[in-house]
């Protein structure tokens, strides 16, 4: 919904975050922790969630985007969305593909 709304299709995330590019990882750690990833150019951000947080959205998600889509002057996060992928015998991994908001305030080297 608000990537159609964006302008945001599957090449452009592709290219975002395609391999032959760097992209930024963050983790911190204290009292919030969470690992995100920016796209090499920036525009993107994945962050690794926890099931509840990802519950949580789901929980909401109605509310959120009625909200972003009422209030273009919202400072809400652009979330594209939140998806879950399953590692066989491994890990299942959780994460949330939102617009960087913040991109011009992001340092060149992260």
């Amino acid at each position: 919904m608000l990537q159609a709304r964006d302008g945001i299709d599957y090449k452009q995330l592709k290219k975002s975050f395609e391999n032959k590019h760097k992209c930024h990882f963050l983790k911190r750690e204290g009292l919030i922790k969470s690992t995100v990833l920016y796209s090499h150019d920036k525009r993107f951000i994945i962050k690794i969630i926890s099931t509840s947080e990802m519950s949580n959205f789901i929980r909401i998600q109605n509310e959120y985007y009625r909200e972003i889509r009422e209030r273009s002057d919202s400072f809400l996060p652009k979330i594209y969305g939140v998806y879950q992928i399953n590692i066989p015998f491994q890990a299942t991994v959780n994460f949330m593909l939102m617009a960087n908001i913040i991109q011009p305030l992001i340092p060149g080297n992260l």
